[in-house]
């Protein structure tokens, strides 16, 4: 398990397409003394609209980077041979490009295959135009390239990917990374019963998207999860 302590603020918002069932990321969630960067949650399922979104990252005090998840389509529709990984910014310079740079380095570092031109400037973008704070949009690959789709479907690729990219983060913040412990079998099992009980549409979170895992569960949510279980299995 990987864990960073830190006492900054980072907004992290996947926003992903309704068909990329793979989506993957930490969903809106305040890093604020402890991060992980690890929470699968399917956030697709649910509609939150881009200014929304923004007004929940300027509401926050202090923030200190806005990061927005993606995975990038080629146009024209269909699998395509754009591949590749690539930041983007809304316009050049300032603390945005030093977070990009950061967090580019790592990625590199990884392994991860980039983009010829992996920064790219785009004023138009919805989330970098409205954000107050320093905001970076991350495109993890290409969803229409049959071999980066794959990729994304592999928990340990995006494991790997979502490694990378805290780093970069807590390089830029100028926070050192800490490996701790490895995963106990527990942990692994919660894992992946969180992982499972989302993926199917059991466990959905809150309207921000947090999973609220750490909170206690009341007999309402109890039933609610069950019958969700149950119309799973076609019990109802």
């Amino acid at each position: 398990m990987t864990r960073a302590i830190w006492p900054t603020r980072v907004r992290m918002g996947p926003i992903m397409s309704m068909y990329s069932p793979w989506t993957w990321g930490s969903g809106w969630r305040s890093c604020s003394q402890t991060g992980r960067l690890r929470d699968h949650d399917p956030y697709w399922r649910r509609a939150v609209s881009l200014s929304r979104r923004c007004e929940i990252a300027n509401s926050i005090p202090d923030l200190d980077l806005f990061v927005s998840l993606h995975s990038n389509a080629a146009a024209g529709g269909g699998w395509s041979s754009a591949k590749g990984w690539s930041v983007y910014l809304y316009v050049p310079g300032g603390d945005r490009e030093r977070a990009a740079q950061d967090i580019l380095e790592q990625v590199r570092a990884a392994g991860i295959a980039v983009r010829s031109t992996p920064i790219v400037y785009d004023p138009e973008l919805y989330v970098l135009k409205h954000t107050k704070a320093p905001a970076v949009l991350l495109e993890n690959g290409f969803h229409t390239n049959r071999e980066e789709a794959a990729l994304l479907g592999q928990a340990d690729y995006r494991q790997k990917l979502a490694v990378a990219e805290a780093k970069g983060i807590l390089e830029y913040l100028g926070i050192p990374w800490v490996e701790t412990e490895e995963e106990t079998d527990y942990q692994a099992e919660a894992r992946a019963a969180v992982d499972w009980l989302t993926e199917n549409g059991i466990m959905q979170g809150n309207a921000e998207g947090d999973l609220m895992l750490d909170q206690p569960l009341t007999r309402r949510q109890f039933a609610v999860l069950e019958y969700r279980i149950a119309k799973l299995e076609g019990f109802v």
